[in-house]
């Protein structure tokens, strides 16, 4: 028996209970925060337009994963990244169809740049604690 368990030693052991490290894309993604519209047009922080932003998640083969909101949100993300942004109010998330893809997902948006010492600034200063008339 003992032979048996030592032939294994060097055979790797993968546990599902380790944490799942994010990737590098989705780390720098974070930068980019999804806004509502309101939030943007009525606030008391700066927000510059950089102009509409667009993710497509697409599958190019039949046995490639069906397309997924959340890969085309991460895409759309990336626009605004990419654009020099940190900042997205999305329009809508459709099925469209495009001649490269099986089937595919693609959300649009309109991406800013956020004063985000600002937005902190602001969104400290409106806190319901620092208004208790609120509460009644």
């Amino acid at each position: 028996m003992l032979l048996l368990l030592a032939g294994c030693q060097n055979i790797p052991f993968l546990s599902d209970t380790e944490p799942k490290r994010a990737s590098l894309d989705e780390v720098l993604l974070e930068q980019v925060q999804f806004y509502r519209p309101y939030e943007i047009y009525n606030a008391d922080f700066e927000a510059q337009l950089l102009g509409s932003a667009r993710g497509i998640d697409c599958q190019q083969g039949w046995n490639d994963d069906a397309p997924e909101q959340r890969s085309a949100l991460l895409a759309l993300k990336a626009d605004v990244l990419n654009a020099g942004g940190n900042a997205v109010v999305l329009t809508h998330c459709q099925t469209v169809e495009l001649n490269q893809c099986n089937a595919a997902i693609q959300c649009d948006g309109t991406g800013y740049v956020v004063d985000e010492e600002q937005r902190k600034q602001q969104q400290s200063s409106n806190s319901p604690l620092d208004k208790p008339d609120i509460w009644f």
